[in-house]
């Protein structure tokens, strides 16, 4: 989290592509596929609710923490970084 998150920021696809790719890391989703289709339901979920759950069964809970409220800003704002 603290070594390879922290170089993403942009507001390009590639931005985009690259945090849906580390969310298949750290969450150990088998289904590739489905994911680059269609981002995850937890990407879509607000900031706030209780997600506590959903993280406790994935490889790498903060880094796949991080990495949803970076695709929030990303899809709020345009950009995204991980110091926001």
């Amino acid at each position: 989290m603290q070594k390879i998150l922290p170089r993403i920021q942009g507001s390009s696809q590639v931005i985009k592509n690259v945090i849906i790719k580390l969310f298949e890391l750290a969450a150990d989703v088998k289904n590739v596929n489905e994911i680059q289709d269609k981002p995850p339901e937890i990407f879509d979920k607000k900031q706030g609710e209780n997600l506590e759950e959903s993280y406790q069964e994935m490889r790498y809970p903060r880094s796949a923490e991080k990495l949803v409220l970076m695709w929030q800003r990303m899809s709020q704002d345009g950009f995204t970084s991980y110091w926001l």
